[in-house]
Formats: C-alpha cells, structure tokens, sequence
C-alpha cells in the first residue's frame, strides 16, 4: 500500500512508525504536519510569522510528494492547513483519509476546519470517542531488546512540566522518601521557561527531582524505565486517553502509578499493576509498591503494540476492543 503518512516531532516516535510501516510492506512518504521548528518559530516570532512559514511548508511538501496515494494517515495534524488537505484530495481522488488522535479534540484547534476532509478518525480518548463517535484505538508501545537490568528506582518517570505535574511529582516523592523507597523524577520545562526560572530551579530541595530544559534522550529515558519497577504518570486534567507513558509502561511490564482513573475501563487493568492516586491529594500506596507485578495475557499485551496499531489504522485487522464487556456510549467519566 502506498501511504502518505502525517506526523508530528515528537521523541523519535515518527521514526518507529515510519520503520514499522515499512517493515510491514508499505511504501511510505512522510512529512510533519509543519515545520519542524514551529514551536521556536512561535515563541520568537509570534503566530503570524509562523503561520506563514507552515503554510510555505505544506506548499513545499504538495510539490516534492507522489499523487498516487492508497490512503492518507494524519497523526493529530493541528497545525494542517483546509487548503492543504483540500488539495492533496484532489491530487489523490481514490485515497481514503484517515485521522488519528493521540490528544483530546479540545487541544487540536482545526479540528472543525478540517474534520470533513477525513473518511474515518480514531482516537485514543475515549470520552470523545462517545461524544464525537470517533473509533477507539489506544496509543502503543514500541518493541525493545531487554537487558538483565537490576531494578534500582522503585518509582520513576520522565515528563513535560504541564498543569498540576510539579506538585503531583512532588507528593510522589516526598512519600516515597518516607516509606525508604528510591525514586527519579525528570521534568522538562522547556528552554525558555528554564531560563526564565533558572535560580528556583537550581534550588529544588529534592536530589530526586531533576529540572531540565528539554527532554531526556529516548534512549535514557527507557534505560531508566528498564531499571523501575514503577513509572508515574499525570496527564493532562481535560484527558481520558492513555497517555504514550501509560503503554510503554504496559510494553515493559511496569507497575504504574496514574491520575488516570478511566484506566480501570481497560481489558489490561489488574489492581495489582496499577494503583490509581487523586489529582488533588495524590496518596500512595507501601503495599502496591511491594507487591510484585502480575504478567497479563499475551493476546491482551499484543493488542497494544506497534505492530498491531499500524496493521489497524491500514484495514490488515479489524479494530480490536479495548475495554472489555464495557461500551463506549454507556461509560460515565467524573
């Protein structure tokens, strides 16, 4: 199948599906959906600045790619043009346009300017695959070779500094020095924000908490996945989908700890792997931290892999069902 394939720079994730795409026999072009410096662009010249430059790229990649596409794959897509889907229709009158969500509709601005351009949209959210009727497909985790590494953090993550994070992370690591447990925490605030907040940075109380200015290497950041036998995560408070760090943590058979509670909905969920804290006052639990984790089945695990979402979003299989004997239009979200 010959795909265009959308994305967008986001920690080397375009490369594993570009890789996984292709190694399934599929003929792929791929572009980002702007130019990959936007976020700079924005912070130092402005939107409208920015927004010409997106517009000269997607003018530059109409010019560069085939016009004999199969089906066209968008990943979030926010910063796509209606002028540009518009003409890559025309340029590809048989394909068939598919879009994926992997952030809460709420956060992708063009959504209603360009909705009608696609035949079918998934989304890993699922209150607004019930109140959009979008199909369901979690994100996935990516295939790694294992090493026999001892674990030595008993909770870790790494994330961008966003809503009630800091705090949360805090919590987190003030009760776990408590109970005599080992935890690392790295927060990206970004470059500017770095600078900006430098001095209360650099005096951060906790030598578990690290500040950094843009994220840890993948490679890092799954080396210490590997040697923790808890990860963390918080998502963003307007958000049901799994969050990426949610399944990675599933691919590496993690215990998580998650502000998530719609996580319970899922056919993976055993009390044992996953503990569920309030956003407001996080408390966590010695004796789920102590319990060992419980391997799930291997026809749920698979479902959540790469290799299955790629094979998904090109019709190889039918579109799995995540979330057990529970339907989507009868599931009630605090």
């Amino acid at each position: 199948m010959k795909i265009l394939l959308v994305g967008i720079n986001f920690g080397n994730y375009e490369n594993r599906i570009v890789e996984t795409f292709k190694k399934q026999g599929h003929e792929i072009f791929y572009m980002y959906d702007t130019d990959k410096h936007y976020s700079f662009y924005l912070r130092l010249f402005g939107e409208k600045y920015t927004d010409k430059k997106t517009v000269k790229y997607q003018n530059k990649m109409l010019k560069e790619m085939p016009h004999d596409f199969d089906r066209v794959i968008v990943i979030v897509g926010r910063q796509l043009k209606a002028e540009f889907l518009e003409q890559v229709k025309i340029n590809n009158p048989e394909a068939k346009f598919f879009l994926y969500l992997w952030d809460d509709v709420k956060r992708v601005e063009n959504f209603e300017k360009t909705k009608e351009f696609y035949d079918e949209i998934y989304s890993f959210d699922l209150k607004d695959c019930r109140d959009y009727g979008f199909k369901h497909l979690p994100l996935f985790f990516t295939q790694r070779p294992k090493k026999n590494t001892n674990k030595k953090y008993d909770i870790y993550s790494a994330m961008f500094s966003h809503s009630e994070r800091e705090r949360i992370i805090d919590s987190v690591a003030d009760q776990a020095e408590k109970m005599g447990k080992q935890c690392k925490f790295y927060i990206s605030v970004g470059r500017f924000a770095y600078i900006k907040r430098r001095k209360e940075l650099n005096n951060c109380k906790r030598e578990n908490i690290i500040y950094i200015s843009k994220p840890i290497s993948e490679m890092d950041n799954y080396d210490n996945m590997e040697k923790s036998k808890t990860i963390l995560d918080v998502q963003f408070s307007s958000q049901i989908g799994l969050t990426m760090r949610t399944i990675e943590s599933l691919g590496m058979k993690n215990k998580l700890i998650t502000t998530n509670p719609s996580i319970k909905y899922y056919d993976f969920y055993n009390s044992d792997n996953v503990f569920i804290i309030e956003r407001k006052k996080p408390v966590i639990d010695k004796n789920f931290l102590e319990i060992p984790y419980r391997t799930i089945p291997k026809e749920i695990y698979e479902k959540y892999s790469l290799d299955t979402w790629v094979k998904t979003l090109t019709g190889e299989i039918e579109l799995n069902n995540y979330i057990g004997n529970n339907f989507i239009d009868k599931l009630i979200f605090d």
